[in-house]
Formats: C-alpha cells, sequence, structure tokens
C-alpha cells in the first residue's frame, strides 16, 4: 500500500549508501488547474496499487507556484531502477487518460552531494526552490564546492532559508539545489537582495551554461507503509 501525506521532505532521510538515487523529472501541465487534476490524478493512480519495489524509499511531486509544471522526486537504495520505473508504467498510463496533453520534460539522475542547514534550520518549509545549473564539461562538484566556500566567507545568515541538498547528476554535468524555505516571500527577498560572493560564484564559474531557478509547493509524499 501506499502512505500520502503533506509533511516535511527529510531530504537527508533514508539509505545513504553509495549507490542511493535521486531521480527527478519534470511534467508541464500548461496552468493551476490543469496541475490540480493531475496532482488528483496522480494519487489516485498510487493509492490503487501496492507500493512497487522496496528499492524505492519515497516519491514526492512538488507543483509550481505558477501552476505551469510538477516536478518528480524519487529517492532509490540502488541505482538499478529500469525494471521497476517500467512496472510503474501503468501509472503514467492512467494519469495521461484521466489529464491528456501533459508534456514529459525528463528530467536526470543524481546523487545527493552536500546539504547544509539555514538560518531557520527547525522551520517547517512553505516552499521548495529547485536551483539548476548546467555545465559544458563535468564540473558540477567544483562548482557545488566553491558556492560552499563563498558561504563559509560570507557567512551571514539567510533569514527564511531552511536547508539547501546540492544533487549531482551521475555525468557530473547538472546540479539540482533543492532548497527548503519557510515561505515564498523570503526566497523573493533574498532574490531582490545585491549580489554577493555566493552570487558571484554560482554566476561567473566558467564552463557554467545554464542557471536558472524555480518556486515549488509540496503537493504529495507517498511512502512504503507496512501493515496494510
Amino acid at each position: 500500500m501506499t502512505s500520502i501525506a503533506n509533511p516535511s521532505l527529510e531530504l537527508t532521510r533514508g539509505a545513504a549508501g553509495p549507490d542511493q538515487l535521486a531521480i527527478a523529472t519534470t511534467w508541464r501541465v500548461g496552468d493551476q488547474d490543469r496541475q490540480m487534476l493531475a496532482g488528483v490524478a496522480i494519487a489516485t493512480a498510487w493509492q490503487g496499487r501496492p507500493w512497487p519495489s522496496p528499492e524505492l524509499l519515497d516519491y514526492t511531486v512538488f507543483g509550481s507556484i505558477n501552476g505551469n509544471t510538477l516536478m518528480h522526486y524519487s529517492r532509490w537504495a540502488s541505482s538499478d531502477t529500469a525494471s521497476v520505473r517500467e512496472q510503474m508504467q501503468d501509472r503514467w498510463r492512467e494519469i495521461s487518460s484521466a489529464v491528456p496533453g501533459i508534456e514529459r520534460l525528463g528530467g536526470h539522475e543524481y546523487r545527493l552531494y552536500r546539504s547544509a542547514p539555514g538560518a531557520d534550520a527547525e522551520a517547517r518549509p512553505g516552499c521548495y526552490v529547485t536551483v539548476r545549473a548546467q555545465f559544458s564539461q563535468p564540473d558540477a562538484r567544483r562548482w557545488v564546492d566553491g558556492v560552499f566556500d563563498a558561504a563559509r566567507t560570507s557567512p551571514r545568515p539567510v533569514p527564511g532559508l531552511v536547508g539547501a541538498h546540492f544533487h549531482v547528476s551521475l555525468d557530473g554535468r547538472h546540479v539540482l539545489n533543492l532548497a527548503e524555505w519557510t515561505d515564498e516571500q523570503a526566497h523573493r527577498r533574498i532574490v531582490n537582495e545585491p549580489g554577493g560572493a555566493v552570487r558571484d560564484a554560482v554566476n561567473l564559474f566558467p564552463g557554467r551554461t545554464r542557471v536558472s531557478f524555480e518556486r515549488f509547493r509540496l503537493l504529495l509524499h507517498l511512502t512504503p507503509h507496512s501493515g496494510h
């Protein structure tokens, strides 16, 4: 069975072995009404079926604040996911039937590389912000290390930041920072502030081809639920 809840997502929880994998993919749904319909369809598709495999630790769906996209974020105990993901195709077919026209934009396989608590580490997140960076060479880990080094040189607390979790793709060319914030306004305030060492480390790294961010709210957090 599947347990569906809307808690604070514990991004560092679960198996921490070297093979643990995170998969993040994006769906474009178009607007907030279709985003809501897709969220209901996803919940229905998962509730009606058994948990696909012990290898799947949890499955989370985020909805963009602007209503345009959904981000699917799943964590796996190992990198051997192909057969399980094939078994999950019936779920995707059911969702596509309920909400036709969803555009699947793809994604990447990652491993969690580094995490850091924020100034409000004990707060419950109300907004999640994805920062995605792409590189022409496999420099993702070096870029993340540079961001952490810059943060140490300017240790001013960032109000509203709960935590930042940097994932590096298996090919080393992509970073996904899944950052937890107390609310959307806290993130907007920091974006509007003048740049500093951290922002320079993000934007001035040689070989960086793209950096973008998007704000989300947590829609569904699905976990295996024993005893049913």
